[in-house]
């Protein structure tokens, strides 16, 4: 009996133990996918992917380096010369879905629009045949622009960025390259 409670015993702290490893290793948070393909899969190909809290982990080494220097840019308060970005932002979640900029040419089109939340920016160049995409949640732009002293808040729109569901938030589609960059929760997607 006493063999029988002890085999239980460690039965239960290993079911537990096991229990216990994969929760931890279930993907919780999302993962960063970039993938570059010239010729149609044909030329060189790149793969990156990078969880989303690694990006968190190294956000302060980052910040740091004072990335709104490097670039150039001071948020003043969330002004460019008299624009208040965050009156612009939410003005941007007072609107409804709708087109905010479309230019047509014989060369290119290009649309910039709010849709389900997201703001979302179409280029198609017609000789080329190519298609720019890019899709940003409201919410990420809203924690980039929160920063203390209006600095830009990398660490926060990473954080809004990981609560998404995932999906495309740039693509680059040529007749001779392809560029598509991602989250989604998978850790070696080759979607």
């Amino acid at each position: 009996m006493n063999m029988t409670r002890k085999k239980l015993t460690v039965l239960g702290c290993l079911f537990l133990a096991l229990t216990f490893t994969f929760t931890l290793a279930k993907p919780k948070d999302g993962w960063l996918h970039i993938r570059i393909s010239e010729d149609q899969g044909k030329g060189e190909q790149v793969n990156v992917n990078v969880p989303l809290n690694m990006i968190r982990a190294l956000l302060p080494m980052v910040e740091e380096l004072d990335v709104d220097d490097m670039m150039g840019l001071d948020l003043g308060n969330g002004e460019f010369e008299g624009l208040d970005l965050h009156a612009v932002l939410e003005a941007l979640h007072d609107t409804p879905d709708s087109d905010f900029v479309t230019v047509r040419s014989d060369d290119e089109s290009v649309r910039v629009y709010k849709e389900n939340g997201y703001i979302k920016v179409l280029v198609e160049e017609r000789n080329d045949s190519e298609k720019v995409r890019v899709t940003v949640p409201l919410d990420v732009l809203d924690a980039l622009v929160s920063g203390p002293d209006d600095t830009l808040n990398l660490s926060a729109a990473i954080e809004r960025l990981m609560a998404h569901s995932g999906g495309d938030l740039v693509t680059v589609d040529s007749d001779n390259e392809s560029v598509r960059i991602w989250i989604d929760f998978d850790p070696g997607t080759s979607n």
